[in-house]
C-alpha cells in the first residue's frame, strides 16, 4: 500500500499544452520510482534515462545508464547536474525527446528549470512520504543490495 502527498506544480506553459515532461522528484525513500513507473505503464509514457558516472548507482532500473567518469564527458547534454554524493548526472536531448516522465534528484530539478529551453511544458510532482515509511525502504534496499 503506498500513500502519497502529491504536490503538482506547473513549472513552465508552452505553446503544445499536451506535450508535456513530468519529473518526479522527493526525499529518497519516498516512491519516486515506484510511482513513475505505475503512471508509465497506465498512461502509456516513456521513462526518461538519465545518465551517470556513480559506479553504486543500481543497474536494476531501465532509466539509468552508467558511463566512467571520461565517457560520461564525452556525451553532449540537454541538462547536467550533479548528484547529492558528487557524481554528474545528465539527460540527452534524444532522451528528453523521446520520454515524458524522468525521476529526479532536487538538483536535478534545479538544474531543470535553469537549463531546459525546449519548447515541452514542465510539470513537477513532489512525493511526500513519512520518515519511518522511507526509513524502511531504504533498509530494505540497502539489504537487497547488499
Amino acid at each position: 500500500n503506498l500513500s502519497y502527498n502529491l504536490i503538482i506544480k506547473n513549472e513552465r506553459k508552452s505553446k503544445m499544452n499536451s506535450n508535456k515532461i513530468i519529473l518526479v522528484t522527493g526525499a529518497e525513500g519516498s516512491g519516486k520510482t515506484k510511482l513513475s513507473e505505475r503512471a508509465a505503464q497506465s498512461l502509456k509514457m516513456q521513462l526518461g534515462r538519465i545518465t551517470t558516472d556513480n559506479p553504486d548507482k543500481p543497474n536494476i532500473k531501465t532509466f539509468y545508464s552508467k558511463e566512467t567518469p571520461e565517457d560520461f564527458g564525452k556525451q553532449s547534454y540537454a541538462v547536467t547536474y550533479t548528484d547529492s554524493s558528487g557524481f554528474h548526472c545528465g539527460i540527452t536531448e534524444e532522451d528528453l525527446e523521446n520520454s515524458e516522465i524522468f525521476v529526479v534528484s532536487f538538483n536535478a530539478l534545479e538544474a531543470f528549470r535553469q537549463q531546459y529551453r525546449g519548447e515541452r511544458e514542465i510539470v513537477t510532482i513532489g512525493i511526500v512520504s513519512p520518515a519511518d515509511v522511507r526509513r524502511a525502504r531504504l533498509s530494505k534496499r540497502i539489504y537487497v543490495r547488499g
